[in-house]
């Protein structure tokens, strides 16, 4: 391979100018550049001012944007406001320092929501911050603070004005008077002159660094770059030079083998080495969102990062694939490029243009239309040297630099020179299938084929000579050609039950084999059948030609790699999800260029990788960072967010969100997880960067996380602890309450056995107790029977008695009455007779005696009676309790008037005030209450 077409296969870039001698306009230049990925506002959420960019420890990227620190990771951009526009960032450790206007102080990267922290109050801008002898310093234009390991703060004023940059140099720190001497010190040292020339008071230095011993390189704002040796000041010609002048230097950085990036005023980054040879150049031609670049820093392994007064920019100047990628592309969408003649061929839909190497910069290419090529051209071949164009318009060949129309065929999409016999071509087209034929040397239109439904698109020949042709959507024929009779026969194959619920179908040619590529399976088409095959192929969409002993096939979003002679996937250190992205969709074309060389044609571009670089591409692999950790409650909502550190969550958080980057900043990560004691194998997880585990139970676990095919992997062990009710202390008191209940229900059991056989002993007892107090009863029964018996002939006895004394009396009364007569009339008797006879009656009958007689007799047959009558009823008299005793044994008022020696009116009207004073309603029978007692 030619040295130019080493350089271009690494693609292009387009600039304005290269000075004096590249004055061409960015339509007619190209050159070639890795990958530009672009930032602006809108992507991190800040101003478009980031002044100064630095990395950290950890492989996060640092803005000083002017709202602030800007925290970049490859997934998420953050913002950490500061009181004043930062103008620098520095980080060192996992402090990432920072000064701005009035600003002088840090944040420290494992706790930034902290925030900023001031390491003292200051009036001055901090313009840069940087190392020297154990001394952090930061420094404004016009004094040093110079910050020991102590924090213990020192100032350096620049006693004879105002200075741009300073620069530490062996521990020294050189900076430029403005426009003045050029100076090196020592924090609470004296200066030393190293340079005062009047030269110096012409030149405003921006850049100082040392090549060899006390030789230095000085960079400087308008006059370009100088060497500055024992004393000698001698300016650096070359077109590089050249450049920095016409643009102005702003800033430097030393890069890898000799190669230094240069950030200008006016035209973006410009990446040479002191020969003057100019390597890529960078501006808002070819990907930067503005040409002012204010701050530059090489992270590692050539990833350069671009603060500039409009964005950010990253660039992977060591990337194995380089890039013909216009940030305002004036050529259009590109479906084809090839090498031809020492020159490179693209056909787009604006037409095919022609980039030539440029004679004195073999990275630079001048590029221009074909002539006559206007529209849309699809394809691009070489055949029989000769090179030949499938164009909208017709088919063209390329005669003496502009396309000679060879035949009217439109929308050529591919051409195939036949291998049974070389003086056949066919080209697919919007028409059926062209044919032609070689006559006399040149290229001849013969025949259409166009018994087929519309357009044409891929076409491979088998062994036989016969022909797999596709269409746009589900069309696939096998046709055999009889170029004699110009007669076809046509198989539909696409009536073959296996693409039965396929919306389309392609076809490929793969080592001198068919693949019949369908929405839903790939086939292989091998004389007349259709056979399986690898699995590698299922599910794809696109096969490209060979490249070496190497395919590429697009499959479900992505790009692989394909060894067909191992019949194998190939897994490369490099992520291809960003070509894949940008391959132009049902037209996807990845071109060989040489044996082991290809072009990807893009929407937006061309891109050039070789399959040797890229399959041995020495790319560090970065370990994947686990950024947040948020435990969070399922059930309320509620978010914990605990230090990356806390092993044990308590269990009411234990849903975890884990948070991760790959620090992949020029393409979109894949990554692949493992969570250990929940889930048995990797998992890939391709569109995001964090995954959640709901409801985990208690137990040991470990998080995993990698990019896909990387083995460094990032890890975090945590505990989620059980629930109250699951813990140590929950256990041992389940134990005791085991216990507890076991005892208790051994208890309860022996209780119960202890009831029942009480129950049963009682039961019993019960039951001869109720045989004993029925034959008790029975016995009661007859003793009351026999005592009622008892009491009712005393009774009985007592009214006899009472009636016999009532009656007694009454024949007494009648006596005396009638002795009473005789007396009166003392006819028969005297009466000193008389009066004896009286007082032996009364001395025989008295009331008083027969009444207690009777209430003796009574109380024998009644038992309290009158205790119980006085207990309730006090208010009641003698003659009352005498009255009821008469009524208990059920002596009627007729029976009481001669023993009260009253009426039976009066007898009734004494029972009816008894009644009132016992309290008894109209209802209530005065006898049948005082039998109660």
């Amino acid at each position: 391979m030619t040295r130019f077409a080493i350089i271009f296969l690494h693609l292009v870039y387009s600039i304005n100018t290269l000075a004096t001698d590249i004055t061409k306009p960015f339509s007619q230049r190209l050159i070639i550049t890795p990958r530009i990925s672009s930032f602006t506002k809108h992507d991190y959420g800040a101003e478009n001012q980031n002044w100064s960019v630095c990395s950290s420890k950890s492989g996060a990227v640092y803005f000083a944007n002017s709202m602030g620190l800007l925290r970049f990771d490859g997934e998420n951009w953050k913002l950490f406001k500061t009181p004043n526009i930062l103008r620098t960032v520095y980080c060192s450790g996992d402090t990432i320092y920072v000064g701005g206007n009035g600003i002088m102080g840090f944040f420290l990267e494992n706790d930034l929501n902290t925030g900023y922290h001031a390491l003292a109050t200051i009036y001055s801008d901090i313009w840069k911050i940087f190392t020297s002898d154990k001394y952090i310093i930061f420094q404004a234009f016009n004094r040093m603070y110079h910050v020991n390991e102590h924090g213990h703060i020192g100032i350096e004023r620049i006693e004879e004005g105002n200075t741009s940059f300073a620069y530490p140099i062996d521990n020294e720190i050189f900076y430029q008077h403005s426009y003045g001497n050029l100076i090196a010190l020592k924090p609470n040292a004296k200066e030393r002159t190293i340079l005062a020339s009047p030269v110096l008071n012409k030149l405003m230095i921006k850049f100082i660094s040392e090549t060899a011993h006390n030789t230095y390189l000085l960079g400087t704002l308008n006059n370009g770059l100088f060497e500055l040796k024992d004393g000698q000041l001698t300016p650096l010609p070359s077109v590089l030079n050249d450049f920095l002048i016409k643009y102005q230097l702003n800033k430097a950085i030393y890069l890898y083998d000799g190669y230094y990036a240069f950030a200008s005023m006016n035209g973006g980054v410009i990446i040479g080495n002191l020969e003057g040879e100019i390597k890529y150049i960078f501006d808002k031609s070819n990907g930067l969102n503005s040409n002012r670049i204010h701050g530059l820093h090489h992270q590692s392994d050539g990833q350069l990062w671009i603060a500039s007064d409009n964005g950010a920019a990253f660039i992977d100047l060591k990337s194995p694939f380089l890039f013909l990628n216009y940030k305002n592309n004036p050529l259009g969408t590109f479906y084809d490029a090839l090498a031809y003649n020492g020159n490179y061929y693209i056909a787009t839909n604006k037409g095919v243009y022609v980039a030539k190497p440029d004679t004195l910069h073999t990275n630079i290419f001048d590029i221009e239309i074909v002539r006559n090529s206007e529209g849309q051209a699809w394809n691009l071949d070489i055949i029989d040297n000769e090179l030949l164009v499938g164009h909208n318009n017709g088919t063209f060949q390329l005669v003496n630099e502009r396309l000679k129309k060879i035949a009217d065929v439109a929308g050529g999409y591919s051409f195939l020179q036949s291998k049974s016999d070389s003086s056949i071509m066919y080209e697919t087209s919007y028409y059926g299938l062209a044919v032609y034929t070689k006559q006399q040397g040149q290229w001849q239109f013969d025949f259409n084929i166009n018994n087929m439904e519309g357009l044409t698109r891929d076409v491979v020949e088998q062994n036989d000579g016969s022909l797999i042709v596709t269409g746009s959507l589900k069309e696939a024929y096998h046709i055999t050609v009889d170029h004699n009779s110009k007669k076809v026969q046509i198989e539909d194959i696409s009536k073959h039950t296996a693409f039965n619920s396929s919306n389309w179908i392609r076809a490929f040619d793969l080592d001198n084999q068919t693949y019949l590529v369908a929405s839903d399976t790939t086939l292989q088409f091998k004389k007349g059948l259709l056979i399986p095959t690898h699995k590698a192929f299922d599910k794809i969409s696109y096969i490209s030609e060979a490249v070496g002993n190497y395919c590429f096939i697009r499959k479900k979003g992505a790009l692989e790699l394909f060894d067909f002679k191992k019949n194998e996937l190939v897994e490369i250190p490099y992520n291809l999800t960003h070509i894949e992205n940008e391959l132009v969709y049902k037209y996807e074309n990845i071109t060989k260029i040489r044996e082991h060389s290809c072009f990807f044609c893009l929407s937006e571009g061309i891109a050039y990788a070789n399959i040797e670089n890229l399959t041995t591409a020495n790319t560090k692999q970065k370990p994947t960072l686990i950024t947040n950790i948020e435990y969070s409650n399922n059930r309320t909502g509620e978010v914990n967010r605990y230090d990356t550190l806390q092993s044990t969550v308590p269990y009411i958080y234990n849903t975890i969100k884990f948070t991760f980057t790959a620090l992949n900043y020029e393409s979109d990560a894949i990554y692949e997880f493992y969570l250990d004691g929940y889930s048995q194998n990797w998992q890939r997880l391709a569109s995001s960067n964090e995954v959640v585990f709901q409801d985990l139970r208690e137990g040991q676990y470990t998080f995993k996380v990698k990019q896909k095919g990387s083995s460094v992997y990032a890890a975090h062990t945590f505990i989620i602890a059980p629930p109250y009710y699951r813990t140590t202390y929950a256990y041992f008191a389940y134990g005791l309450l085991i216990i507890g209940l076991y005892i208790s229900s051994i208890s309860v059991y022996r209780h119960f056995i202890r009831k029942q056989t009480y129950k049963q002993l009682i039961a019993k007892r019960k039951k001869l107790h109720e045989q004993n107090m029925e034959l008790k009863q029975k016995q009661l029964d007859e003793e009351v029977k026999e005592l009622q018996s008892e009491v009712t002939l005393k009774n009985d006895k007592l009214s006899n008695l009472l009636l016999q004394n009532s009656k007694k009396k009454e024949i007494i009364d009648s006596i005396q009455q009638e002795l009473k007569q005789i007396r009166q009339n003392e006819k028969y008797v005297s009466s000193r007779h008389i009066d004896r006879l009286t007082r032996m009656i009364k001395s025989n009958f008295n009331e008083q005696k027969d009444w207690l007689m009777f209430e003796a007799a009574f109380s024998e047959a009644n038992n309290h009676f009158f205790k119980k009558l006085r207990e309730k009823h006090p208010i009641l008299t003698d003659e009352d309790l005498k009255l009821s005793a008469y009524l208990k044994v059920n002596m009627s008022s007729k029976e009481l008037a001669p023993i009260f020696q009253i009426t039976t009116r009066s007898v009734d009207l004494k029972k009816y005030r008894l009644k009132k004073k016992l309290g008894l309603s109209r209802e209530q029978g005065l006898n049948h209450y005082l039998h109660s007692f």
